[in-house]
């Protein structure tokens, strides 16, 4: 596989896979199963992390002006408290994934080697999604960001936590759980997000430690690098825009058989 066309799929696999609810870390571990991939590369890694978290801001920037800026008018979810009750509900959300990954994560990585771990990570991941569909079928009205606690960040928080697993879909986990607390679909989908901002910025802070470092070569030239940047950027666009529609109209069921078929191949590969 030439460098040009690594980059391309490289770049195609982030952005769809980072916020559909199929796990993009899975995707990897299946595509690695069936095709040679050269070595990742860790500047690359960086930059289509950072691809994707550009998308995030640039779908919610509204949400997110409005949570700074009070007299704008707010759009989809109303959040009357201030910022730094929103970061201290996005940072106790975080924490559980945070200290599974330290504790267990090296531990979930290794059972990932085995194909049928990950193939039942995938049947959880659609069981989770099916629990999504009849949740957001029968859910009349629900709450808003505004009337989020402590308690219930830290729960939802737990539920990311499953997607340390290859397999598990962090938006899919973190979208459920809201809404079994009771939060409307799209306030659910905000919260998940907002979450992904620290998840996918801790990814990348990570990542470029070793190229400030000196100690990751870099193999990728620049325009290889914007070329990445820049398809990984619009198709995360577009990928979070579809999961939106999605949980706006209650569209799980498609998610759902493609991950119970992952769930399969794996199974009898």
């Amino acid at each position: 596989m030439s460098i040009l066309v690594f980059v391309i799929v490289a770049a195609l696999v982030q952005g769809v896979t980072e916020f559909l609810p199929v796990s993009s870390s899975g995707h990897l571990r299946i595509s690695g199963h069936f095709f040679e991939l050269p070595a990742a590369n860790t500047l690359l890694d960086v930059i289509l992390h950072l691809a994707t978290l550009l998308a995030v801001l640039w779908v919610f920037r509204r949400q997110i002006i409005a949570i700074f800026v009070p007299q704008r008018q707010r759009v989809d979810d109303d959040w009357q408290g201030s910022w730094t009750r929103l970061a201290a509900l996005v940072f106790v959300g975080s924490l559980p994934a945070g200290v599974l990954g330290i504790l267990a994560g090296d531990t979930l990585e290794g059972y990932a080697a085995s194909l049928r771990f990950v193939g039942g990570a995938y049947l959880l991941n659609g069981t989770i999604l099916l629990i999504a569909h009849r949740r957001s079928r029968s859910a009349d009205g629900g709450r808003s960001l505004s009337e989020m606690t402590l308690l219930h960040s830290l729960l939802i928080g737990t539920a990311q936590a499953l997607a340390v697993t290859r397999g598990i879909s962090r938006s899919g986990t973190t979208i459920t759980a809201s809404m079994l607390l009771g939060y409307r679909a799209q306030a659910a989908a905000f919260y998940s997000f907002l979450l992904a901002i620290p998840v996918i910025g801790g990814a990348a802070f990570l990542e470029i430690y070793p190229v400030l470092k000196g100690t990751e070569s870099v193999s990728f030239s620049t325009p290889h690098l914007l070329l990445g940047f820049t398809l990984a950027f619009l198709v995360g666009i577009l990928a979070l825009k579809l999961l939106l529609a999605s949980v706006k109209r209650a569209i799980w069921l498609p998610y759902v058989v493609y991950s119970f078929g992952l769930s399969a191949v794996c199974f009898f590969l």
